[in-house]
This record gives structure tokens, C-alpha cells and sequence, in this order.
């Protein structure tokens, strides 16, 4: 099955560049071309999210931010911004790398390649089924006697770590 990467760039030539490259190595690419389409566009088949900081509607830390209420999925965060305090604030809210512009795309497909590599790797429990239970990680979904429960991030954490 082919990796989801949810673009969310507010420029189209870079957006759309991305998408190519990615498209080329073997990824589904969905896009957003700011911020707040980019969280109605994120959901639970997304592999990885890359994301601007600076994009009209609602900025890339404040997607970030609400992106790790509920969802640990790998975000490279792609910006003109490099003074070190910005970078700080995008690993603090959680961020997996951190890309200043200009950029080569061919690294951004190495970077998505070694990210989830390394968290399908972390994933070595895809379902677990425990009598009517059943824990889906890579979708971070619950489902109880085959119908799924909606979870906030902290919950279904601490389920899955009872579990």
C-alpha cells in the first residue's frame, strides 16, 4: 500500500513541485495550499505531513500545534524561516525535521523515505485484538465488536499501552 504525504505549502510551484518529486518515488500526495485546508485535509491515512510555517488562514506552527492533539504522524516543517529560535519552536511543538528554504526536493523525498522508515520500524504492532477490542496503530483507530470509537491522542495512547 502506497504512503499518504499531506502537502501543505501555500505556494503552488513549490507545492506542486513536491507532489511531482514525491509522486515519482512511489507516494499518494494529497495538497493544501494553507493552513486551515490543510487540517480539514488531515486524517488518519496520512503518512506524513510536510508544512509550511508562513501561509495565509492559519500558520504552520498553530496546524502543528493542533495536529499533535490528536495525531503523533511524522510533519516535516518546510520554511524561509531559519533563525534558530524558529527552528526551537517547530521541534518543541513536535516536528520531525526542520527544512529551510531553498531546498533540494530530492532531499525532501530522503527525508520522508528515512522518517518512515524509522516509524514503520516503531510500529511493530500493527492490530492488536483483544476479544471485542481491536487497536489499529498505523490508523490510530479503536474499534469495539467492529465499530469504531472516536479517541482523543491521550486516550488512545494510554489504551494502547494498557492493551
Amino acid at each position: 500500500m502506497k504512503k499518504k504525504v499531506l502537502i501543505i505549502e501555500d505556494e503552488r510551484p513549490i507545492n506542486d513541485v513536491l507532489k511531482e518529486y514525491l509522486e515519482v518515488s512511489g507516494y499518494l500526495c494529497e495538497q493544501a495550499f494553507d493552513g486551515l485546508d490543510g487540517l480539514m485535509k488531515f486524517n488518519p491515512s496520512i503518512s506524513i505531513i510536510i508544512c509550511d510555517v508562513m501561509m495565509p488562514k492559519l500558520g504552520g506552527y498553530s496546524v502543528v500545534a493542533e495536529i499533535r492533539k490528536q495525531s503523533d504522524v511524522p510533519i516535516i516543517m518546510l520554511t524561509a524561516l531559519s533563525d534558530e529560535e524558529d527552528i526551537l519552536k517547530g521541534y518543541e511543538l513536535g516536528v520531525d525535521e526542520y527544512v529551510s528554504k531553498p531546498f533540494s526536493p530530492q532531499i525532501i523525498v530522503k527525508k520522508v523515505e528515512a522518517i518512515l522508515s524509522r516509524s514503520s520500524q516503531e510500529q511493530s504492532v500493527e492490530i492488536l485484538t483483544k476479544g471485542i477490542l481491536t487497536i489499529i496503530h498505523s490508523s490510530r483507530t479503536v474499534q469495539v465488536n467492529k465499530e469504531s470509537i472516536k479517541l482523543s491522542k491521550k486516550e488512545f495512547d494510554l489504551l494502547a499501552l494498557f492493551a
